[in-house]
């Protein structure tokens, strides 16, 4: 079985392949666990209750959360995700294949989307300086899209934005800008 520690190195990103199924397998299976499994479950996945419980929600689920239900509850962690139909046992045998099947180790080389798709970053060009993030700044007062920017910065950008608006009355306009270019 995995160690709490190789489990909390796994990604965050959803790898359910049928959210409705991995609601209700999840929500029946959690209906059964003790006081002290769930606590396991948040002991071996590194993550809070809210983390854990938002499965029932959106019926996404990381391979974090999956394998520490699974090797908690005895189930295989593949039923978890909706890819087979029977709940079965968690063995070295199913998390092996369920590791295979999932790019599941956390990587320096790309950054996943919370959809699961994998961008690499891009790679600096020998000879040339590293950008900084003022290379990349738009003017003052100009607000543009970037076709280069990935889900995962712009989610970063909203959210600075939201930060700043909230503290310093000049971020407002920013944020008003962009929210009238998502429109």
């Amino acid at each position: 079985m995995l160690s709490a520690a190789k489990i909390k190195e796994l990604k965050q990103t959803n790898v359910s392949m049928n959210a409705d199924l991995t609601k209700q397998r999840v929500k029946d299976i959690l209906k059964t666990a003790s006081q002290e499994q769930r606590t396991e479950i948040e002991t071996l996945s590194g993550l809070k209750r809210t983390s854990i419980d938002r499965v029932y929600a959106k019926g996404a689920i990381s391979a974090k959360i999956a394998i520490a239900i699974a090797q908690t509850l005895n189930v295989n962690p593949s039923y978890l995700t909706g890819e087979v139909e029977e709940r079965g046992e968690c063995t070295e045998k199913t998390l092996k294949a369920f590791l295979k099947t999932k790019n599941t180790a956390n990587s320096k080389k790309s950054t996943a989307t919370p959809t699961g798709r994998t961008h690499k970053k891009p790679t600096q060009p020998k000879g040339t300086a590293p950008k900084t993030p003022a290379d990349n700044k738009p003017a003052r007062g100009d607000v543009s899209r970037s076709s280069d920017m990935n889900e995962d910065e712009a989610m970063v950008l909203l959210k600075s934005l939201f930060i700043q608006a909230k503290y310093s009355p000049g971020s407002k306009d920013k944020l008003n800008q962009v929210k009238a270019l998502l429109s």
